[in-house]
């Protein structure tokens, strides 16, 4: 399934394949997204269908690119896969 990435308001929606093949493209995407500086952005995962890796590294980036402008990311509907890549590497508290 093709992955899309959403901006509406101040959340952003994830769906599809979250995958080594699809990040790189929605990554670029969110680079267009605007948010009021402090703002809490809810990233919500619940339209995703598939996780790897690169899901990992696609949050990390945008929870970097996002503080750049003091807002405070929040994720919500986290697929357990990624919760089990996350906790893999140590990085499970980004999600907590």
């Amino acid at each position: 399934m093709n992955a899309k990435i959403e901006c509406n308001g101040q959340s952003i929606q994830l769906s599809g394949d979250l995958v080594f093949a699809s990040v790189q493209q929605l990554q670029t995407q969110s680079k267009s997204f605007k948010f009021v500086e402090g703002a809490a952005i809810h990233i919500d995962f619940t339209g995703v269908t598939k996780v790897d890796s690169a899901a990992l590294a696609l949050c990390v980036s945008l929870k970097r690119e996002f503080e750049r402008d003091n807002s405070k990311i929040h994720y919500d509907n986290v697929p357990t896969a990624m919760l089990s890549i996350a906790e893999s590497v140590g990085m499970d508290q980004l999600f907590s």
